[in-house]
């Protein structure tokens, strides 16, 4: 069969997300204990995961994306920066030095949480995912001639 045909597992590309997520986080954590990349740090990891899933959708398939597995990408990486957002923070409010908070407040800020990270992650599929893949096909194509 055709390479070009297979369909590629999005689910385990998506994974990638919280592989960069808890990598990042634990670097940090170990090297700088006081820094904090907060929205920076997102935005990095969502490059560097969109980059790898273009890496190797291009490598291996040789090809863009299809709409389908845009939106599958899309709502996959969104469910798992969500889990990974409400994990920080749930860990934050359990700290002590944490002020309390109510439930409003609460739903509030994750319900912020999961819109900034849907967008930001549409954004990055969208435009990061295009210029990737046009730029990995075109170094294929480049070492093929």
């Amino acid at each position: 069969m055709n390479e070009k045909l297979k369909k590629p597992n999005i689910l385990l590309y998506s994974l990638t997300l919280p592989f960069f997520w808890f990598s990042l986080g634990f670097f940090m954590d170990y090297f700088f204990t006081s820094k904090r990349l907060g929205s920076l740090g997102f935005i990095i990891i969502i490059f560097a995961a969109i980059t790898l899933i273009c890496w190797h959708l291009s490598r291996k398939f040789g090809r863009h994306f299809m709409r389908s597995e845009k939106v599958k990408l899309i709502i996959y990486l969104t469910i798992l920066a969500v889990i990974c957002e409400f994990l920080g923070i749930w860990y934050n409010l359990s700290l002590e030095s944490t002020p309390k908070m109510g439930a409003s407040t609460l739903s509030l800020i994750l319900a912020f949480t999961a819109a900034t990270d849907a967008l930001l992650i549409s954004l990055g599929v969208h435009f990061i995912g295009k210029r990737m893949c046009n730029y990995f096909l075109s170094k294929d194509e480049q070492a093929n001639t």
